[in-house]
């Protein structure tokens, strides 16, 4: 019998298993020794192919952070309508939980390995040992023990559920965490969305990417945006997108934190050192790769992924879009990244601010 069928055993008959061997069984020491997660949420979000899923394994290894292995898939019917489960938060805890469950975590479990599949078909597998069932189980204690008083405590012990059930976790006991980190696309696009959010934390941060019109439309037409036809169908998700990250600022102030995408590609230090000051986090070598779990990880390209920050994806769609088309984006959406970078630029960062070192440093 495998180390994984033993820990099955145990969690299937965990009275039957204690008694029989005199010790308690790994279930009940991972709930005496649950470590609780309540710290705010540092999010991110914009439209997809913008830069999120690299922001979120740059934040992966910080010592401060539990950092979410995936997209946070909170969301009904889509993973951007940011949950409300007021209504049911007296109900049955497993009801709850069915609520706000991730299914990827059943397949991610089964296989016992991540994998982020990309336009490239990158093959590399990373472990990843879950166990479900003790997820279920820790979740449904916590309600039970201690009902919560509002959303975000139930979204509290979800996210406990979730860590302490990840049994390969290199970060669990990491002392002084300030954060939970995530990535769910779109947010910023439903105003309705994002309210939810910054009402559950509203000491949390929303850190939203916005990326070069054309360099946008050469990756997201290799990620299902073709479907949506002709070039000013898909450019209105960017442009939505763009405006609505610019919004945000207006009216969440500093808890709202706007970026390019290519100064996190090009400038990542700066970048990072940004929102350290912005957020409080201690600026940590770890910010500078790319990881899952603390492990290296491929980048999530639609081209040759690579375990470093590709700078060259900056100027690929120079290569990849014929002329026409990179002029008629530029024509038309060229002036709302102009405008964002007037305000949002890592220069425009550090002339607001202050407190940065300089962008070429």
């Amino acid at each position: 019998m495998n180390l994984l069928q033993i820990l099955k055993r145990q969690l299937d008959e965990p009275e039957k298993e204690s008694k029989a061997s005199g010790y308690p069984t790994y279930a009940q020491l991972k709930e005496r020794w649950l470590v609780p997660i309540s710290q705010p949420m540092i999010l991110t979000s914009e439209i997809q192919r913008s830069g999120g899923t690299l922001l979120s394994q740059l934040l992966d290894g910080h010592p401060e952070c539990f950092a979410h292995p995936y997209e946070i898939k909170w969301g009904r019917p889509e993973k951007w309508d940011w949950p409300d489960i007021s209504a049911i938060m007296r109900k049955h805890p497993l009801k709850v939980f069915k609520r706000i469950d991730e299914k990827w975590l059943d397949t991610f479990a089964q296989d016992g390995y991540y994998k982020k599949v990309s336009g490239w078909q990158d093959s590399e597998k990373y472990p990843f040992i879950f166990e479900r069932e003790l997820q279920k189980s820790l979740f449904q204690k916590l309600m039970e023990n201690n009902p919560p008083q509002s959303q975000r405590e139930a979204l509290n012990y979800y996210l406990s559920s979730l860590f302490n059930a990840w049994l390969d976790y290199q970060h669990l006991y990491n002392r002084n965490k300030k954060f939970v980190t995530g990535f769910t696309p779109r947010v910023t696009m439903h105003p309705e969305s994002l309210a939810r959010f910054f009402a559950d934390y509203p000491d949390g941060y929303l850190i939203s990417l916005i990326r070069h019109p054309a360099s946008w439309y050469s990756s997201a037409i290799k990620h299902g945006y073709a479907q949506y036809g002709g070039i000013e169908n898909i450019m209105r998700f960017w442009q939505d997108s763009a405006e609505a990250s610019m919004r945000a600022t207006e009216k969440y102030g500093n808890r709202a934190i706007v970026l390019l995408f290519e100064d996190l590609v090009c400038q990542t230090e700066s970048v990072m050192q940004l929102i350290c000051r912005c957020t409080g986090l201690s600026f940590h070598p770890t910010l500078l790769e790319p990881t899952f779990n603390g492990i290296p990880i491929h980048s999530c390209s639609n081209y040759e992924a690579s375990y470093q920050i590709d700078q060259g994806v900056v100027e690929r769609y120079r290569s990849v879009l014929c002329a026409s088309d990179i002029e008629t984006i530029e024509k038309g959406y060229l002036q709302t990244y102009e405008k964002a970078a007037s305000m949002h630029s890592i220069q425009a960062h550090a002339l607001v601010r202050g407190y940065l070192r300089s962008a070429t440093n």
